[in-house]
Protein backbone atom coordinates (compact mmCIF):
# COMPACT_ATOMS: atom_id res chain seq x y z
CA UNK A 1 0.00 0.00 0.00
CA UNK A 2 1.16 3.61 -0.77
CA UNK A 3 1.61 5.95 2.23
CA UNK A 4 -0.59 9.14 2.52
CA UNK A 5 0.94 12.38 1.12
CA UNK A 6 0.31 15.88 2.76
CA UNK A 7 -1.31 18.57 0.50
CA UNK A 8 0.59 21.77 -0.32
CA UNK A 9 -1.96 23.84 -2.27
CA UNK A 10 -3.78 25.32 0.73
CA UNK A 11 -0.66 26.42 2.65
CA UNK A 12 0.83 27.89 -0.49
CA UNK A 13 -2.37 29.81 -1.22
CA UNK A 14 -2.49 31.19 2.32
CA UNK A 15 1.14 32.23 2.10
CA UNK A 16 0.64 34.05 -1.20
CA UNK A 17 -2.49 35.79 0.07
CA UNK A 18 -0.63 36.93 3.18
CA UNK A 19 2.26 38.29 1.13
CA UNK A 20 -0.13 40.13 -1.20
CA UNK A 21 -1.99 41.61 1.77
CA UNK A 22 1.23 42.82 3.37
CA UNK A 23 2.46 44.31 0.10
CA UNK A 24 -0.85 46.06 -0.55
CA UNK A 25 -0.95 47.43 2.98
CA UNK A 26 2.62 48.69 2.61
CA UNK A 27 1.76 50.36 -0.69
CA UNK A 28 -1.23 52.13 0.85
CA UNK A 29 0.89 53.19 3.83
CA UNK A 30 3.62 54.50 1.53
CA UNK A 31 1.13 56.47 -0.59
CA UNK A 32 -0.56 57.88 2.51
CA UNK A 33 2.78 58.92 4.02
CA UNK A 34 3.84 60.50 0.74
CA UNK A 35 0.56 62.42 0.54
CA UNK A 36 0.84 63.56 4.16
CA UNK A 37 4.45 64.64 3.65
CA UNK A 38 3.54 66.62 0.54
CA UNK A 39 0.51 68.14 2.22
CA UNK A 40 2.52 69.16 5.29
CA UNK A 41 5.23 70.64 3.10
CA UNK A 42 2.65 72.68 1.17
CA UNK A 43 1.01 73.83 4.42
CA UNK A 44 4.38 74.91 5.82
CA UNK A 45 5.08 76.86 2.65
CA UNK A 46 1.69 78.56 2.92
CA UNK A 47 2.36 79.39 6.57
CA UNK A 48 5.71 80.88 5.57
CA UNK A 49 4.01 83.05 2.97
CA UNK A 50 1.33 84.10 5.47
CA UNK A 51 3.91 85.07 8.09
CA UNK A 52 5.89 87.18 5.63
CA UNK A 53 2.73 88.79 4.24
CA UNK A 54 1.52 89.55 7.75
CA UNK A 55 4.88 91.08 8.65
CA UNK A 56 4.82 93.34 5.61
CA UNK A 57 1.19 94.28 6.28
CA UNK A 58 2.14 95.29 9.83
CA UNK A 59 5.07 97.37 8.62
CA UNK A 60 2.69 99.26 6.31
CA UNK A 61 0.19 100.00 9.09
CA UNK A 62 2.22 102.83 10.66
CA UNK A 63 1.39 101.72 14.17
CA UNK A 64 1.75 104.30 16.94
CA UNK A 65 4.60 102.88 19.03
CA UNK A 66 5.17 105.91 21.25
CA UNK A 67 5.13 105.44 25.02
CA UNK A 68 4.56 101.66 24.90
CA UNK A 69 6.80 98.59 25.13
CA UNK A 70 4.80 96.10 23.06
CA UNK A 71 2.12 95.95 20.40
CA UNK A 72 0.10 93.15 18.79
CA UNK A 73 -2.39 92.68 16.00
CA UNK A 74 -3.98 89.79 14.09
CA UNK A 75 -3.90 90.08 10.30
CA UNK A 76 -6.49 87.98 8.46
CA UNK A 77 -5.32 86.79 5.06
CA UNK A 78 -6.65 84.36 2.41
CA UNK A 79 -5.90 80.83 3.58
CA UNK A 80 -5.13 81.70 7.19
CA UNK A 81 -4.01 84.49 9.47
CA UNK A 82 -0.92 86.02 11.07
CA UNK A 83 -0.43 87.05 14.68
CA UNK A 84 2.11 89.89 14.86
CA UNK A 85 3.73 90.84 18.16
CA UNK A 86 6.19 93.74 18.40
CA UNK A 87 8.42 94.23 21.44
CA UNK A 88 10.68 97.16 22.12
CA UNK A 89 14.35 96.23 22.49
CA UNK A 90 15.69 99.75 22.99
CA UNK A 91 13.95 102.99 23.90
CA UNK A 92 14.60 106.13 21.88
CA UNK A 93 16.98 108.81 23.10
CA UNK A 94 17.99 112.23 21.84
CA UNK A 95 20.66 110.60 19.66
CA UNK A 96 19.24 107.12 18.89
CA UNK A 97 15.96 105.82 17.53
CA UNK A 98 13.96 103.10 19.22
CA UNK A 99 14.66 99.49 18.18
CA UNK A 100 11.82 96.97 17.95
CA UNK A 101 11.66 93.22 17.31
CA UNK A 102 8.63 92.19 15.28
CA UNK A 103 7.61 88.53 15.30
CA UNK A 104 4.99 87.36 12.80
CA UNK A 105 3.48 83.90 13.31
CA UNK A 106 1.65 82.69 10.21
CA UNK A 107 -1.03 80.02 10.57
CA UNK A 108 -2.19 78.07 7.54
CA UNK A 109 -5.79 76.90 7.85
CA UNK A 110 -6.99 73.57 6.51
CA UNK A 111 -9.10 74.32 3.40
CA UNK A 112 -11.40 71.37 4.16
CA UNK A 113 -11.62 71.53 7.95
CA UNK A 114 -12.53 75.18 8.53
CA UNK A 115 -10.89 76.67 11.58
CA UNK A 116 -8.31 73.91 12.01
CA UNK A 117 -4.70 75.04 11.88
CA UNK A 118 -2.62 72.97 9.53
CA UNK A 119 0.81 74.57 9.91
CA UNK A 120 2.62 77.45 11.61
CA UNK A 121 5.72 79.39 10.66
CA UNK A 122 7.46 82.30 12.43
CA UNK A 123 9.51 85.11 10.94
CA UNK A 124 11.09 88.03 12.75
CA UNK A 125 12.46 91.41 11.74
CA UNK A 126 14.37 94.05 13.71
CA UNK A 127 13.27 97.58 12.82
CA UNK A 128 13.92 101.18 13.73
CA UNK A 129 10.89 103.25 14.69
CA UNK A 130 10.75 106.67 13.05
CA UNK A 131 8.06 108.78 14.74
CA UNK A 132 6.03 111.13 12.58
CA UNK A 133 7.59 114.53 12.02
CA UNK A 134 6.02 117.49 10.26
CA UNK A 135 8.04 120.70 10.55
CA UNK A 136 5.35 123.00 9.11
CA UNK A 137 3.06 124.29 11.86
CA UNK A 138 0.48 127.09 11.73
CA UNK A 139 -3.27 127.57 11.84
CA UNK A 140 -3.46 128.16 8.06
CA UNK A 141 -0.94 128.01 5.21
CA UNK A 142 -2.60 129.87 2.32
CA UNK A 143 -0.34 129.39 -0.70
CA UNK A 144 -3.06 130.98 -2.84
CA UNK A 145 -3.85 133.77 -0.39
CA UNK A 146 -6.97 134.34 1.65
CA UNK A 147 -9.76 136.92 1.47
CA UNK A 148 -11.90 137.51 4.55
CA UNK A 149 -15.56 138.38 3.99
CA UNK A 150 -17.99 140.00 6.41
CA UNK A 151 -17.65 142.38 9.33
CA UNK A 152 -17.80 140.63 12.69
CA UNK A 153 -15.07 141.79 15.09
CA UNK A 154 -15.88 138.94 17.47
CA UNK A 155 -14.78 136.33 14.93
CA UNK A 156 -11.00 135.95 14.54
CA UNK A 157 -11.03 133.33 11.73
CA UNK A 158 -7.37 132.26 12.34
CA UNK A 159 -5.80 131.63 15.72
CA UNK A 160 -2.34 130.18 16.37
CA UNK A 161 -2.14 130.63 20.14
CA UNK A 162 -2.58 126.90 20.87
CA UNK A 163 -4.81 127.80 23.79
CA UNK A 164 -6.89 124.63 23.87
CA UNK A 165 -3.69 122.54 24.15
CA UNK A 166 -2.26 124.45 27.09
CA UNK A 167 -0.35 126.96 24.96
CA UNK A 168 2.22 124.21 24.40
CA UNK A 169 3.49 125.42 21.00
CA UNK A 170 2.16 128.80 19.86
CA UNK A 171 2.44 129.20 16.09
CA UNK A 172 1.46 131.75 13.43
CA UNK A 173 -2.22 132.20 12.73
CA UNK A 174 -1.53 132.58 9.00
CA UNK A 175 1.37 131.91 6.62
CA UNK A 176 0.93 133.42 3.17
CA UNK A 177 2.83 135.31 0.48
CA UNK A 178 3.77 138.97 0.02
CA UNK A 179 4.30 140.41 -3.45
CA UNK A 180 6.65 143.39 -3.70
CA UNK A 181 6.58 145.94 -2.20
CA UNK A 182 5.25 144.06 0.84
CA UNK A 183 2.16 143.10 2.83
CA UNK A 184 0.06 145.82 1.19
CA UNK A 185 -0.21 143.56 -1.87
CA UNK A 186 0.01 140.28 0.00
CA UNK A 187 -2.12 137.16 0.01
CA UNK A 188 -4.12 138.37 3.02
CA UNK A 189 -6.97 140.82 2.52
CA UNK A 190 -10.16 141.85 4.31
CA UNK A 191 -13.46 143.00 2.92
CA UNK A 192 -13.70 145.48 5.79
CA UNK A 193 -10.34 147.04 6.56
CA UNK A 194 -9.65 147.22 10.26
CA UNK A 195 -11.25 143.93 11.25
CA UNK A 196 -9.31 141.77 13.73
CA UNK A 197 -6.14 140.20 12.32
CA UNK A 198 -5.15 136.59 13.01
CA UNK A 199 -3.71 135.73 16.39
CA UNK A 200 -0.51 133.74 16.86
CA UNK A 201 3.21 133.95 17.39
CA UNK A 202 3.63 135.89 15.13
CA UNK A 203 0.08 136.59 13.90
CA UNK A 204 1.01 136.53 10.18
CA UNK A 205 4.13 135.28 8.43
CA UNK A 206 4.70 136.72 4.95
CA UNK A 207 6.87 134.60 2.67
CA UNK A 208 8.50 136.32 -0.33
CA UNK A 209 6.22 134.59 -2.84
CA UNK A 210 3.90 131.64 -3.33
CA UNK A 211 6.71 129.18 -4.07
CA UNK A 212 8.31 130.13 -0.76
CA UNK A 213 5.06 129.29 1.03
CA UNK A 214 5.02 125.91 -0.73
CA UNK A 215 8.60 125.26 0.39
CA UNK A 216 7.68 126.14 3.97
CA UNK A 217 5.02 123.39 4.02
CA UNK A 218 7.67 120.69 3.33
CA UNK A 219 5.12 118.80 1.19
CA UNK A 220 6.09 117.30 -2.18
CA UNK A 221 2.67 117.91 -3.71
CA UNK A 222 3.52 116.72 -7.26
CA UNK A 223 4.69 113.38 -5.86
CA UNK A 224 1.64 113.12 -3.63
CA UNK A 225 -0.92 113.64 -6.40
CA UNK A 226 1.21 111.48 -8.69
CA UNK A 227 0.45 108.42 -6.59
CA UNK A 228 3.23 108.45 -3.99
CA UNK A 229 0.68 108.46 -1.19
CA UNK A 230 -1.36 105.63 0.31
CA UNK A 231 -4.44 106.73 2.28
CA UNK A 232 -6.63 104.63 4.52
CA UNK A 233 -9.70 105.69 2.53
CA UNK A 234 -9.94 107.01 -1.04
CA UNK A 235 -12.94 109.11 -2.11
CA UNK A 236 -14.16 108.18 -4.71
CA UNK A 237 -14.89 105.31 -5.15
CA UNK A 238 -15.58 104.74 -1.49
CA UNK A 239 -18.18 106.97 0.21
CA UNK A 240 -17.07 109.07 3.19
CA UNK A 241 -16.43 106.69 6.07
CA UNK A 242 -15.06 108.71 8.92
CA UNK A 243 -12.97 106.57 11.26
CA UNK A 244 -10.94 107.81 14.19
CA UNK A 245 -7.54 109.23 13.22
CA UNK A 246 -7.49 107.91 9.65
CA UNK A 247 -5.97 109.33 6.46
CA UNK A 248 -8.36 110.26 3.63
CA UNK A 249 -7.65 111.19 0.02
CA UNK A 250 -10.27 112.94 -2.14
CA UNK A 251 -9.55 113.08 -5.88
CA UNK A 252 -11.25 116.23 -7.15
CA UNK A 253 -13.51 118.81 -5.50
CA UNK A 254 -15.19 118.00 -2.22
CA UNK A 255 -17.84 119.43 0.09
CA UNK A 256 -17.19 118.79 3.75
CA UNK A 257 -20.34 119.04 5.81
CA UNK A 258 -21.73 117.62 9.04
CA UNK A 259 -21.15 113.95 8.13
CA UNK A 260 -20.42 113.26 11.80
CA UNK A 261 -20.40 115.34 14.98
CA UNK A 262 -16.59 115.38 14.93
CA UNK A 263 -14.10 114.06 12.39
CA UNK A 264 -10.47 113.17 13.09
CA UNK A 265 -7.30 112.54 11.10
CA UNK A 266 -5.75 113.83 7.88
CA UNK A 267 -7.84 114.94 4.92
CA UNK A 268 -6.16 115.52 1.53
CA UNK A 269 -8.29 117.09 -1.24
CA UNK A 270 -6.71 117.44 -4.68
CA UNK A 271 -9.37 119.93 -5.87
CA UNK A 272 -11.33 122.69 -4.14
CA UNK A 273 -12.89 122.31 -0.71
CA UNK A 274 -16.24 123.77 0.39
CA UNK A 275 -17.01 123.67 4.12
CA UNK A 276 -20.37 124.21 5.81
CA UNK A 277 -22.88 122.69 8.17
CA UNK A 278 -21.44 123.29 11.63
CA UNK A 279 -18.92 120.47 11.17
CA UNK A 280 -15.74 120.03 13.19
CA UNK A 281 -12.48 118.53 11.91
CA UNK A 282 -9.65 117.61 14.29
CA UNK A 283 -6.24 117.11 12.72
CA UNK A 284 -4.84 118.31 9.40
CA UNK A 285 -6.51 119.34 6.12
CA UNK A 286 -4.46 119.77 2.90
CA UNK A 287 -6.20 121.23 -0.16
CA UNK A 288 -4.85 121.53 -3.69
CA UNK A 289 -7.30 124.25 -4.70
CA UNK A 290 -9.08 126.94 -2.71
CA UNK A 291 -11.24 126.74 0.42
CA UNK A 292 -14.66 128.33 0.49
CA UNK A 293 -16.84 128.61 3.58
CA UNK A 294 -20.61 128.72 3.12
CA UNK A 295 -21.64 127.85 6.65
CA UNK A 296 -20.30 127.30 10.17
CA UNK A 297 -17.31 124.99 10.30
CA UNK A 298 -14.23 124.54 12.52
CA UNK A 299 -10.85 123.04 11.70
CA UNK A 300 -8.72 122.51 14.79
CA UNK A 301 -5.16 121.47 14.05
CA UNK A 302 -3.63 122.80 10.82
CA UNK A 303 -4.88 123.65 7.32
CA UNK A 304 -3.00 124.09 4.03
CA UNK A 305 -4.56 125.39 0.80
CA UNK A 306 -3.48 126.25 -2.74
CA UNK A 307 -0.93 123.46 -3.23
CA UNK A 308 -1.88 123.04 -6.91
CA UNK A 309 0.14 126.18 -7.58
CA UNK A 310 3.20 123.91 -7.39
CA UNK A 311 1.75 122.14 -10.46
CA UNK A 312 1.71 125.38 -12.43
CA UNK A 313 -2.05 125.89 -11.95
CA UNK A 314 -3.76 129.16 -11.07
CA UNK A 315 -5.70 128.95 -7.80
CA UNK A 316 -8.02 131.76 -6.58
CA UNK A 317 -7.66 132.83 -2.94
CA UNK A 318 -9.62 131.23 -0.14
CA UNK A 319 -12.87 133.04 0.62
CA UNK A 320 -13.70 132.77 4.30
CA UNK A 321 -16.81 134.30 5.86
CA UNK A 322 -16.49 135.72 9.34
CA UNK A 323 -18.83 134.12 11.89
CA UNK A 324 -18.99 130.95 9.80
CA UNK A 325 -15.53 129.39 10.01
CA UNK A 326 -12.44 129.38 12.18
CA UNK A 327 -9.02 127.81 11.83
CA UNK A 328 -7.32 127.15 15.17
CA UNK A 329 -3.82 125.77 15.50
CA UNK A 330 -3.98 122.97 18.07
CA UNK A 331 -0.74 121.10 18.67
CA UNK A 332 -2.42 118.21 20.50
CA UNK A 333 -4.93 117.66 17.67
CA UNK A 334 -2.16 117.95 15.08
CA UNK A 335 0.14 115.49 16.86
CA UNK A 336 -2.66 112.94 17.21
CA UNK A 337 -3.34 113.14 13.46
CA UNK A 338 0.21 112.82 12.15
CA UNK A 339 1.06 109.86 14.38
CA UNK A 340 -0.32 107.76 11.50
CA UNK A 341 2.59 109.00 9.38
CA UNK A 342 5.16 107.21 11.56
CA UNK A 343 7.18 104.50 9.81
CA UNK A 344 9.14 101.42 10.84
CA UNK A 345 12.35 100.99 8.86
CA UNK A 346 13.68 97.39 8.72
CA UNK A 347 17.34 96.94 9.53
CA UNK A 348 19.37 94.96 7.03
CA UNK A 349 20.68 91.51 7.94
CA UNK A 350 18.41 90.97 10.96
CA UNK A 351 15.57 88.94 9.44
CA UNK A 352 15.12 85.30 10.38
CA UNK A 353 12.59 82.53 9.86
CA UNK A 354 14.05 80.23 12.51
CA UNK A 355 13.20 82.29 15.59
CA UNK A 356 11.31 79.44 17.30
CA UNK A 357 14.54 77.41 17.51
CA UNK A 358 16.26 79.99 19.73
Amino acid sequence: MRPDRNGFVLPTTLLVMTLLTVMLTAAFTLVSAEYRTTDNSAATTRAQALSEAGLQRYLSMSRALVGITWDSVRVTLPGGYTDVVARRLRASTTTRRAIWLIRASGYSADPLLIGQTQARRDVTQVVEYHPAQFPAEAALFAVNGVHILGNDPSQLIMNGTDGACGNARPRPGLVTFADPPGPALSGYSEEYIGDPDPLGSPPIVYAPDQLAVIDSTHIDWPALVGGNFTPDYAIPPNPPTWASQAVYLVNGDFTLGPFAPTMFGILVVTGNLTIFGDGHWHGMVIVGGFIKSTGPFRIHGMTISGMNISLGLSVPPDTLQRSTVDFHWRSCEFDAAIVNLAVTAPRRGVWTNTWSTY
